[in-house]
């Protein structure tokens, strides 16, 4: 059996170099660095505007909330509609699910056919 890392570091010199600059700047949140990080990520992504958000938890809320209030044209979920998700899965992808009122709906893979069973 191949062991895959959950997590792993992948951290150079020059992250560590800018995590310590940014911790001497006493800015650790919305400072330059965000908004430059904000900027240059809308640019990339051809988007008006990008968020950036404390953690992988917080994203998951987020998006799923800018789902329930769409702009116009885009799609839209409502409160009691379900949401396929992984039946194993990290309660943080659950839980913003029904903090917002949608269904989970937990879903497995079929082995043989790689689908959704």
């Amino acid at each position: 059996m191949i062991r895959v890392p959950l997590a792993s570091s992948g951290l150079e010199e020059d992250d560590i170099d800018a995590v310590i600059a940014t911790l001497r700047s006493n800015s650790l949140t919305m400072g330059v660095r965000v908004r430059e990080f904000e900027t240059a990520m809308a640019q990339y992504l051809g988007a008006g505007h990008f968020v950036m958000v404390n953690s992988g938890s917080s994203a998951n809320l987020a998006i799923i909330e800018a789902l329930l209030r769409p702009t116009k044209g885009s799609p839209r979920l409502r409160p009691g509609d379900g949401v396929l998700v992984p039946a194993i899965a990290w309660p943080t992808t659950i839980w913003p699910l029904i903090q917002l009122g949608l269904r989970p709906v937990f879903v497995d893979v079929d082995p043989e056919t790689i689908m959704i069973d």
